[in-house]
């Protein structure tokens, strides 16, 4: 058990937005997204000073995150749990967090939102003419726990494979894979993108399309103009 956070652990410092933990039986998953500013735009709130530092800051938590999928998993039986969360929080004039809403309940969100309240203290507020203000955030997550697929590859490994089978037009197979990255974090930017261009590759548009707008909502600085052509 201890190799297993130890890997997991490992895979927090190399990617910092999410992470996922394996063993014989088990794969866990975890990551989150937000709608905070990613430019140090100095009249928004800050994270310790950059808000790309939150979803690190949160992968910091992650064992104690995947010790609750974990023994989740094994209440149901092994059955595959997964699903996205959505709380919205305010970050106060004195860089506390308050008015804390679960909007779209799940699993995570007691861990969750512990783990978002230990953050005060860590933000430098945003001020517009030199006066302070509050900010008002929502933050995403997304989970999974479930069996592995037979191959065990992990997500960098089928994100890898399935560009090299974009470029080589084998869009079928790339969609294939790209699945399997969803099936683990449904907040996945990469896939999502590459999954709507493998899509509209196809001649499914729409489909595309539905995949882009579900991009914008949780990551609107990663919808490029290539993108928005699916949808017209």
């Amino acid at each position: 058990m201890t190799r297993r956070l130890e890997l997991c652990v490992l895979l927090v410092l190399i990617f910092g937005t999410g992470c996922f933990c394996q063993d014989v039986s088990m794969l866990n998953y975890f990551s989150s997204q937000g709608n905070w500013d990613q430019e140090k735009n100095p009249q928004k709130s800050q994270f310790a000073t950059d808000n790309r530092l939150l979803s690190r800051y949160f992968s910091a938590s992650v064992i104690e995150i995947t010790r609750g999928l974990r023994d989740e998993f094994y209440k149901q039986n092994k059955k595959s749990i997964s699903g996205i969360g959505e709380i919205s929080f305010v970050v106060t004039v004195a860089g506390e967090i308050d008015q804390v809403r679960v909007i779209k309940p799940n699993l995570c969100d007691e861990i969750t939102i512990k783990i978002l309240k230990s953050t005060v203290g860590k933000w430098k507020v945003g001020q517009v003419d030199g006066i302070k203000h509050s900010d008002t955030l929502t933050l995403w997550y997304s989970f999974f726990a479930g069996p592995p697929y037979k191959d065990k590859k992990t997500l960098v490994e089928y994100l890898a494979e399935s560009k090299t089978l974009i470029a080589s037009n084998e869009f079928k197979k790339a969609v294939d894979l790209l699945e399997r990255v969803l099936k683990y974090d449904q907040l996945n930017t990469e896939a999502i993108l590459l999954m709507a261009e493998a899509l509209a590759q196809q001649g499914k548009r729409q489909a595309a399309c539905e995949l882009i707008k579900t991009n914008f909502k949780y990551n609107y600085k990663k919808f490029g103009q290539a993108q928005i052509t699916y949808c017209e």
